[in-house]
């Protein structure tokens, strides 16, 4: 790693830790200046939203068992795509070929990751059967998973370059990774816990800046000729 991006880097790194710490001034002072009242407004406030926010996943739970939610299901045709993302509202869809090793090793964590996560649709398809739905979405890797949520398309991942880029990641890793278009509810290890939105923005924050260095160094070097 050259000087300039070690700087960007620690550009950023500052920038995710401020907004941090001002986050956490904000909640600590909001809190010391309520009182015994209001601490316990806000405790009923809070039951009252975890008690609905129940109720509807009961009243979710048998829609979802309906449209296959809970298991890991190989779909056949395009037409049998269109019709899934029709009626869960978040779906995530591997793409694989048969004689590609790496997407049986998907194929292993995304079973266990569906029986957890029923809030989620989770399907498998073989890109050699779906020519049209590969080109619209641009699937040039193999395996590509795809999240959809709403009938639009929010997220990829490509191989196993988000993941350490090696065959041997946990399902937690995988179901964190996912969790980044909040396709899912990830309640894994603490330390992957609510930390996705800030690397994603941290490492495209850092490409860029590094492109653009790279960009006015190229011009630098044509203005001189």
């Amino acid at each position: 790693m050259d000087h300039s991006t070690e700087k960007i880097l620690g550009e950023q790194l500052l920038k995710v830790v401020t907004i941090a710490e001002k986050e956490v001034d904000r909640q600590i002072e909001k809190y010391d200046n309520l009182d015994e009242n209001d601490l316990e407004a806000i405790r009923k406030k809070r039951l009252q939203e975890l008690k609905k926010k129940q109720l509807q996943k009961q009243a979710n739970f048998f829609e979802w068992l309906k449209n296959g939610h809970g298991a890991y299901e190989e779909i056949l045709d395009e037409r049998n795509f269109f019709d899934v993302v029709k009626k869960s509202a978040k779906v995530v869809c591997h793409f694989y070929l048969p004689t590609t090793e790496r997407c049986k090793i998907f194929n292993k964590h995304l079973e266990k990751i569906a029986a957890k996560h029923l809030e989620t649709r989770f399907i498998y398809a073989n890109a050699e059967k779906f020519p049209f739905v590969t080109t619209r979405l641009k699937i040039r890797v193999i395996p590509t998973i795809v999240v959809v949520i709403n009938s639009n398309t929010v997220d990829y991942l490509r191989g196993f370059d988000d993941l350490g880029g090696k065959d041997e990641f946990r399902t937690e890793t995988l179901e964190w990774r996912l969790s980044w278009s909040k396709v899912l509810e990830y309640n894994g290890p603490s330390y992957l816990r609510g930390s996705g939105t800030t690397v994603a923005k941290l490492v495209k924050g850092i490409r860029e800046k590094v492109r653009g260095n790279e960009a006015d160094g190229d011009s630098d070097d044509n203005s001189d000729d």
